[in-house]
């Protein structure tokens, strides 16, 4: 990161700290190769907090169950047999 923020102060006469280019990168998604195994778990519960922030903050989408209505049987069972082997015809 601090040979990136390098090349930007060089090149594009931008100046940015290593820390806020880490953070606005980590914050995109983008992780370094030699990430430790710690930062990758904390980012990715942090992820799924968001998600699960999101999911009940937004209004659910409907699914296709919605628009289905639910027969009382759609395939009805048949009774046991009484008897081993026994074969009822209908």
């Amino acid at each position: 990161v601090v040979h990136f923020c390098e090349l930007l102060a060089e090149e594009e006469n931008i100046a940015y700290s290593d820390t806020t280019v880490r953070k606005l990168l980590y914050q995109a998604g983008f992780l370094s190769p030699k990430t430790q195994r710690a930062t990758k778990r904390r980012l990715k519960q942090e992820a799924k907090q968001k998600k699960r922030e999101v999911e009940k903050r937004g209004a659910k989408l409907p699914t296709a169950s919605n628009f289905f209505e639910e027969p009382d049987k759609a395939h009805p069972s048949r009774a046991r047999k009484k008897f081993k082997g026994e074969l009822i015809q209908m």
